[in-house]
């Protein structure tokens, strides 16, 4: 067999395995994601939220950034808050930003998307989740840390640059001043594939 033939066949296998979804538990006013963010899980959480709850707990190593901008898009909307407990990496980072009131007792990181079986940043994806990142408000050291996020490691958030983290006005994204009405026209989203993991 050559070389192209198992490149092609581990990329089948690959392509062929599924992604594991997130955990969403509701508990009173409290909704918790863990887990990595797969596909619909954006559709799940939807289901899931209803008008007691107030707050998101996160804990998850990031996933698919269109299904993260879609549950923050939400969260903002919902004006819900954010707390993440435990670890918080990547794309759901994005979410964290989204909560009106947003806070870190764990660790939140950074990294830059990439797709299935690419070890290269996606520099397209990259740049739509900093404009996401300046929507929501997010402390201008999480949007300089995603920007400056390479494909390895992640990079995490010192708690002192989370001072900055101010709530965000009810109603309103703090740095470009929209309405929560007008999040209902979403931006682009990036390829549906990208991940950041």
């Amino acid at each position: 067999m050559n070389i192209g033939r198992i490149i092609s066949l581990v990329a089948a296998i690959i392509a062929a395995t599924p992604v594991p979804a997130a955990t969403i538990i509701r508990n009173g006013d409290r909704i918790a994601l863990t887990g990595t963010i797969g596909p619909g899980d954006d559709a799940a959480f939807a289901a899931a939220i209803d008008g007691n709850v107030k707050t998101v707990v996160l804990g998850s190593d990031g996933g698919r950034v269109s299904e993260a901008m879609t549950i923050g898009r939400l969260i903002r909307k919902r004006h819900l808050d954010t707390a993440v407990p435990s670890s918080c990496a990547s794309a759901c980072a994005l979410i964290w930003a989204a909560g009106v009131k947003r806070s870190v007792d764990g660790r939140l990181a950074m990294h830059c998307p990439t797709f299935p079986g690419e070890l290269q940043c996606y520099a397209p994806t990259r740049q739509v989740m900093m404009a996401y990142l300046r929507e929501m408000g997010a402390p201008p050291a999480v949007i300089e840390l995603q920007e400056a996020a390479g494909s390895g490691p992640p990079l995490w958030v010192e708690p002192k640059q989370l001072e900055a983290a101010q709530p965000v006005a009810d109603g309103e994204a703090a740095s470009h001043g929209h309405r929560d009405d007008d999040l209902d026209e979403p931006a682009p989203p990036p390829p549906a594939t990208a991940a950041v993991s």
